[in-house]
């Protein structure tokens, strides 16, 4: 489970996007800190923090320079009225900063990619498949995939970058996916990884989609789902 930090002195701005990463990202774990000082006292379990540069009790570049001290490797997305920081910013690695008033759009953006950068850097071997398109191939890594679903011999990969859409059989696809995944209905195939809830006629993912769940595959769903859950430790 992803441990999402927020260090921001003004409350509704730190309410605001802990709302925010709450809606995108249901399954995380999300700590509010109104000084840097209650930051750096638990810095070594937070994932990604978000962090108002001008903080009452300490500069937020200050908070940052100190935590990468002790070689701590989280994302830090800087919060900032003035985009004149951003230079300082990258000194002590940011991953990206947001000017204050924050766009939702560009916030989710950042923090799907900071999620998305964190899976990648905790595998060893990121898989992916490879998918033929025309006379060109294409590698998507599974953590990218949402979901796919089949149209008669079209078979549509929802990812985070869009859809991708190529011939082939859902059930060749499957086959090299792995346990991450579980054929949910003969048209869905989804990634376990992006699942927020389900019940017995349907799951919803993290992007808000819902899928059916066919009748005679539920029970099988929730087994392989809960053995899913107890392997990455979160039962």
């Amino acid at each position: 489970m992803l441990k999402i930090a927020v260090c921001e002195d003004e409350q509704v701005i730190r309410e605001s996007i802990a709302e925010k990463i709450n809606i995108r990202y249901p399954n995380s774990q999300i700590v509010q800190y109104e000084k840097g000082t209650q930051l750096l006292q638990e810095a070594d379990e937070i994932d990604i923090v978000f962090l108002d540069i001008h903080l009452e009790d300490l500069n937020g570049l200050e908070v940052a320079r100190k935590i990468r001290e002790k070689d701590r490797d989280i994302t830090i997305i800087f919060i900032t009225a003035y985009d004149e920081y951003v230079y300082d910013a990258f000194d002590v690695r940011a991953f990206q900063y947001l000017v204050k008033p924050i766009d939702s759009m560009k916030f989710h953006k950042v923090l799907q990619s900071a999620v998305e950068n964190i899976h990648v850097k905790s595998r060893k071997e990121e898989p992916f498949t490879m998918i033929k398109k025309g006379h060109s191939t294409f590698k998507i890594y599974h953590h990218q995939i949402y979901y796919a679903e089949v149209f008669g011999r079209k078979i549509k990969l929802h990812t985070g970058d869009g859809i991708q859409e190529f011939n082939g059989k859902l059930a060749d696809l499957e086959e090299g996916m792995g346990s991450d995944f579980y054929r949910i209905h003969r048209s869905y195939l989804v990634n376990l990884n992006h699942i927020s809830s389900y019940d017995a006629t349907k799951v919803i993912l993290d992007q808000g989609q819902q899928l059916v769940i066919a009748q005679k595959k539920y029970a099988d769903f929730v087994r392989a789902y809960l053995q899913f859950m107890k392997s990455k430790g979160q039962e």
